[in-house]
Formats: C-alpha cells, sequence, structure tokens
C-alpha cells in the first residue's frame, strides 16, 4: 500500500483505501481500479492524495536544508543581482519567508 499524490496515479492501480471528501462522503470504494475518468472525477473533487495497492513508484523524499542554511545560500545566489530592483524584491521576500520560518521553529 501506498500513498502517492494524485497526479502522479495512472489508469490500472488499484485503491487500497476508500477515497472520500472532506465532509466523509465517499467517492470511491477501496479496490476500485483506476481509469482516466476517475482519476479526473477524484481530482475535481479536490482530493490530492490517494493511497493505492502496492508500489508502483518510488517517491523520494527530499531532506529540507536549515533555514539557517538556506539564508546563506540565498545571499550567494542573489549577490550578482543586487543591483536589479525586480531580483531584490525576489530576495527580500524569500528572505522574509526563512526568517519567519525560522521563528517558528523557536
Amino acid at each position: 500500500m501506498q500513498n502517492i499524490p494524485l497526479n502522479l496515479a495512472e489508469p490500472g492501480m488499484k485503491l487500497a483505501e476508500a477515497v472520500t471528501d472532506e465532509n466523509g462522503l465517499l467517492l470511491c470504494g477501496k479496490g476500485t481500479e483506476l481509469t482516466e475518468t476517475t482519476i479526473s472525477r477524484i481530482s475535481s473533487m479536490g482530493i490530492n492524495k490517494i493511497t493505492v495497492e502496492g508500489h508502483p513508484m518510488e517517491i523520494i523524499e527530499v531532506e529540507e536544508k536549515p533555514p539557517e542554511v538556506q539564508l546563506e545560500e540565498l545571499e550567494q545566489r542573489f549577490e550578482k543581482a543586487a543591483s536589479d530592483p525586480v531580483m531584490s524584491m525576489i530576495k527580500n521576500m524569500l528572505e522574509k519567508k526563512l526568517k519567519e520560518k525560522m521563528e517558528q521553529k523557536g
């Protein structure tokens, strides 16, 4: 059994768990074989992840770097574009988000 993003679902895969909406309404039962139509309908209901039988794909988890390291890398990446107002604005927005993340972690 594997939990996968819906955009990686393919026709022929079988649901290992029922798919329900946020109110618990059953959209597709356990064991349903996915078709293009089924995948489209599930997507249109706002579902982003499903659980399928087996392990049809290898999903690589990427370890996120600490915000402090990300801030250092941000400085390095934007140092050549310091005189560009648009790039400076982008850098400042990213820097603000990283600092907020650092504050949340304590």
